[in-house]
């Protein structure tokens, strides 16, 4: 292989060299080219896991949907943050309720129960399980609506994961519930520390 890389260049730099000596310019079909070892190949990009949500034309209670995710039976509500289902225990991925604030905890749990009704979609996200072994999934309506986003825009939890595909949307909700202190969770932020709570002109 080098003996031909040798031969090559000899090979270009002859042809130069003599269109240099006459004066003439060499064409392209004049040179040779060098082509690349084929056991050397380019590098293939990683995919990245980016949010891409269209909010132009929102069809249903949010705007992140999965309406081809796959669905599952739904058998009881756990906790504010846990379905059991057909297959198995499933927890929100993307929000997080504190069982200390037990008034947020509460609303959480009953509108999870609305939300989730007897079917709801599980769509993976970059972390299998949590910390305790149980399985975590982006959860969505029978309908497809993300009951994430809709959790976090309501003031009913905060956001939980600063990674997977969704994460860049979930902040993005995180913060306009914040700003307009929707739901419970800022209802007990603002009467623990009043002096942060934000207050209009004057």
């Amino acid at each position: 292989m080098r003996g031909l890389v040798y031969a090559t260049l000899l090979v270009t730099l002859t042809t130069l060299l003599s269109a240099c000596a006459t004066g003439e310019d060499a064409t392209p079909s004049e040179l040779v080219p060098i082509v690349a070892s084929p056991t050397q190949p380019a590098p293939t990009p990683k995919p990245q896991q980016l949010s891409y949500v269209d909010t132009s034309n929102v069809t249903g209670q949010s705007a992140l949907r999965c309406e081809d995710c796959p669905a599952v039976g739904v058998i009881e509500v756990i906790d504010a943050e846990t379905i059991q289902t057909t297959d198995g225990p499933v927890r929100l991925y993307g929000v997080f309720v504190s069982p200390q604030e037990q008034n947020c905890f509460d609303e959480a749990a009953e509108r999870l129960r609305t939300l989730a009704g007897k079917t709801v979609r599980l769509e993976p996200g970059s972390e299998e399980t949590d910390s305790a072994g149980t399985p975590i999934r982006y959860i969505y309506t029978s309908d497809g609506d993300s009951i994430d986003e809709i959790f976090i825009s309501e003031g009913l939890a905060r956001t939980s994961a600063f990674d997977g595909s969704h994460a860049p949307w979930l902040l993005i909700t995180a913060e306009k519930s914040r700003q307009t202190r929707a739901g419970c969770i800022w209802e007990n932020y603002d009467r623990l520390f009043p002096q942060r709570t934000p207050t209009g002109p004057g």
